[in-house]
């Protein structure tokens, strides 16, 4: 019941911190700015994305142990980005987790481990990245390399604390119930699967190459996005801002996708480098709409996609064809 409280107080937050941005932003104002947005500018941006989908499908098909196909792949990072982007209460995690289990990565504990590492490789490689990239471009890091090492600590922890859980609950598997003792096989299952994966160091290579191309498609849809609405900003500007953007998403209080959380970020991030906050506000409203039409339609084409892939849909998908074909008028 405290469980179900605190979690309904972290969404009336959420949606109070979009409704208040929201307002300060002026919602005419943000449909405004995107759409004067250059349609080279949004053709660019949506070229962007399909980049950045296909960077997190070949991602996910290299760090799972399952045939999973690079297209099948792609197709369900498109489809939980999807689920991401528009579901309220963190629904979206869970839809991914179901679309991994449903792809034939394995059972539910192997796709929650799938899903966590994900995630996990996503914060370490954007910290990896932007303290790669700012030095470059004229930027000091130190805060960005003191989120790495903060990060890193946590990291460990918890690995070290759910790992010494899991070893404890396996001491108790002779003692429990048949479904506990299931479970608790898939967990064990799945944390061995995902050693072997941590041990292999090209799909680890592979994986982290690709989460860095990921994020410099993030970084590089944004900043197109924005010169699109004639905001011609800093690159290092816009990679911090994409960070703080990110810390924000990360933040236990979405609402309705990262709605809120992910401008307060941004807006946070750029107003400390000196820009004008409710510029910032409504740019960030802007390229996270666009960046959601772009999710949204990828997702659909991903769909249909997978229905085509199920077994027997091609064959049912002909059936029906040669049956059209059949009953179709030949002449008057």
């Amino acid at each position: 019941m405290r469980r179900r409280g605190l979690s309904l107080l972290l969404v009336a937050c959420g949606l109070a911190l979009t409704v208040a941005l929201l307002v300060v932003a002026r919602p005419a104002e943000i449909l405004a700015l995107a759409g004067r947005s250059r349609l080279g500018g949004v053709l660019a941006g949506a070229g962007c994305a399909a980049g950045i989908l296909l960077a997190r499908g070949l991602r996910l098909a290299s760090l799972t142990v399952s045939r999973l196909s690079s297209g099948r792949a792609v197709a369900v990072v498109a489809v939980s980005q999807v689920a991401t982007a528009v579901l309220p209460l963190r629904l979206g995690d869970v839809a991914t987790v179901g679309l991994l289990h449903l792809s034939g990565v394995g059972g539910p504990a192997r796709s929650l481990s799938v899903a966590l590492a994900l995630r996990l490789l996503d914060a370490l490689t954007l910290l990896v990245f932007c303290c790669a990239v700012l030095p470059w471009l004229g930027f000091p890091i130190a805060a960005p390399l003191a989120l790495l090492g903060a990060l890193a600590l946590a990291l460990a922890l918890v690995v070290a604390l759910g790992d010494r859980a899991l070893r404890r609950l396996a001491s108790t598997r002779a003692s429990a119930g048949p479904r506990r003792r299931r479970v608790l096989r898939s967990m064990l299952r799945a944390r061995r699967e995902l050693r072997d994966t941590l041990r292999a160091p090209r799909r680890v290579a592979a994986a982290t190459v690709l989460s860095v191309a990921a994020w410099a498609g993030v970084w590089l849809q944004t900043s197109v996005l924005l010169a699109a609405m004639a905001l011609r900003w800093p690159p290092d500007h816009v990679l911090v801002g994409v960070l703080g953007a990110s810390l924000g998403a990360s933040l236990p209080l979405n609402s309705v996708g990262s709605f809120g959380s992910m401008e307060a970020g941004w807006v946070a991030a750029l107003a400390a480098l000196g820009h004008d906050p409710a510029v910032a506000l409504r740019a960030g409203f802007a390229t996270h709409l666009w960046s959601v039409v772009f999710t949204i339609a990828f997702g659909a084409v991903a769909v249909g996609f997978l229905a085509a892939s199920q077994p027997g849909s091609r064959r049912r998908i002909w059936r029906a064809w040669r049956s059209a074909e059949r009953n179709t008028p030949t002449g008057p």
